[in-house]
């Protein structure tokens, strides 16, 4: 199975939609674009937005190796809230370029909270003293 990581874009291509969701094959992995993670914009008919068979972009959210799926993303592509429902084209020819911002802004807050958490380890351990 192939490794997908969190952050990363995919291109696949939507299999079939749902009043939940899309689903899009991603290399042979199944994928989920939930409606939520679409757009910022309000999704009234996910049918109405995009066609079986129609190329996709997306970030992984995450993936279940064991089942065989993953969680995907348009809406963190998205430079303005709604560029999905106006035009993905837009957010696919960007998704690399937002996708690096998002991957950059999730390092520096996994690096403040360890910043944090090594703060209170050693105000715990100043304490016992």
């Amino acid at each position: 199975m192939n490794n997908f990581a969190p952050g990363q874009v995919v291109e696949g291509v939507v299999s079939g939609t749902k009043p939940y969701g899309l689903f899009v094959d991603v290399d042979g992995v199944s994928g989920l674009l939930h409606i939520s993670q679409i757009s910022h914009s309000h999704i009234p008919d996910v049918a109405a937005l995009v066609d079986v068979g129609q190329p996709i972009k997306c970030m992984v959210l995450n993936q279940d190796k064991n089942k065989g799926r993953m969680s995907l993303s348009t809406k963190v592509l998205e430079n303005e809230p709604g560029d999905m429902v106006k035009d993905p084209e837009k957010v696919f020819a960007g998704a690399e370029e937002v996708a690096q911002r998002y991957r950059e802004k999730l390092e520096a807050e996994k690096k403040a909270s360890a910043e944090v958490a090594e703060e209170i380890v050693s105000a715990l351990d100043f304490a016992r003293v």
